[in-house]
């Protein structure tokens, strides 16, 4: 699925941190969120039919529950949003 090993860092733009800062989340803690190993990732099948996109279900370091729909792009990683996982999800955060 996703080899953190060849990720290099994270795609951010105006677009992508806007949506994120909107849902109470800085950039900051999705980053962590990736990167702390606190979360599960799926697949997103219904919206990958012109580039591969996934889910991370996780954990900031702050011990909130994100949900972070993305996709990876020349090795860099690129949140396209973020926010609070609903109760029945957060079972996939450790």
């Amino acid at each position: 699925m996703l080899n953190m090993a060849t990720i290099r860092g994270f795609e951010w733009d105006e677009g992508n941190m806007t949506k994120v800062i909107s849902r109470g989340f800085a950039p900051t803690d999705v980053e962590r969120a990736f990167l702390n190993g606190r979360g599960t990732l799926f697949p997103d099948k219904a919206h990958s039919q012109d580039e591969v996109r996934m889910w991370l279900i996780g954990m900031t370091d702050d011990g909130r529950h994100v949900t972070v729909p993305f996709t990876v792009r020349d090795e860099l990683i690129r949140p396209i949003t973020a926010w609070t996982t609903k109760r029945k999800y957060r079972r996939w955060t450790r």
